[in-house]
């Protein structure tokens, strides 16, 4: 990347400092793996009892021209509610929609849980109706499941990440 400068040089790259901070913001993201791909973000927030309340996110990435730095912006989709006792490891998962043969209809799954099998959204209202899963209300379970099964099909993939909220 070359620009001008205001110094005798009409023109200079930028600075060390610049793109070393370039490099580890880059860093900082390794996950992104196309433009194609679709990625979410859960943000785990607050721990009561045995309930762990959560937000989903869609994210969306951009270099923001002034700082040349990668930014991550979050859109709000739903809130989520895990069982304290059976959450799973907050790292990246892919997801997929498939077919459930407990709920008989199609429903967003984790992919590569470690250690775990059949980890899926679905719709529930206190962490007793989840061994592992993740909770949302009835009405986004349908958008979730819509907007992923639309995905599949137009991106290579879906990932979400696991995470807790900055403190």
């Amino acid at each position: 990347m070359i620009r001008k400068d205001r110094s005798t040089r009409p023109y200079s790259l930028p600075s060390a400092r610049l793109r070393r901070l370039q490099v580890l913001c880059l860093a900082s993201i390794t996950f992104i793996k196309s433009a194609r791909d679709m990625y979410y973000k859960l943000i785990r927030t607050k721990a009561e009892g045995n309930a762990v309340a959560g937000k989903l996110y869609r994210t969306s990435h951009y270099v923001n021209k002034r700082t040349g730095f990668l930014v991550e912006r979050l859109h709000y989709i739903c809130d989520t509610l895990e069982n304290a006792d059976y959450l799973i490891p907050a790292l990246i998962y892919k997801v997929q929609v498939t077919q459930s043969p407990r709920f008989k209809r199609p429903l967003p799954i984790l992919v590569q849980v470690p250690g775990r099998t059949g980890i899926r959204f679905h719709r529930g209202t206190v962490p007793e109706h989840s061994k592992g899963c993740i909770l949302v209300s009835a009405e986004k379970e349908k958008l979730l499941t819509a907007r992923w099964l639309k995905e599949q099909h137009k991106h290579e993939e879906t990932r979400i990440e696991f995470c807790r909220a900055e403190q």
